[in-house]
């Protein structure tokens, strides 16, 4: 949706039709980078909730084989 509404942004902002090439190339370069930094923020926090949950599933499974042994 975000490249879609700056493609129709660019196509009526653009000074003359000569430049809508590269402006169009600017602005969509600029969208993708900033996409991708949302998204890598998303996936690391993902990742960091799931190795702090697996660190407590493990210390858990630790205590439950410790007393059965004991």
């Amino acid at each position: 949706m975000l490249i879609v509404c700056l493609t129709l942004l660019v196509t009526s902002a653009a000074p003359l039709a000569s430049t809508f090439g590269a402006l169009n190339g600017l602005t969509q370069t600029i969208a993708v980078l900033r996409a991708s930094q949302d998204v890598s923020a998303v996936h690391h926090r993902h990742d960091l909730f799931h190795q702090h949950q697996a660190t407590v599933s493990s210390w858990k499974l630790d205590l439950v084989v410790g007393l059965i042994h004991t």
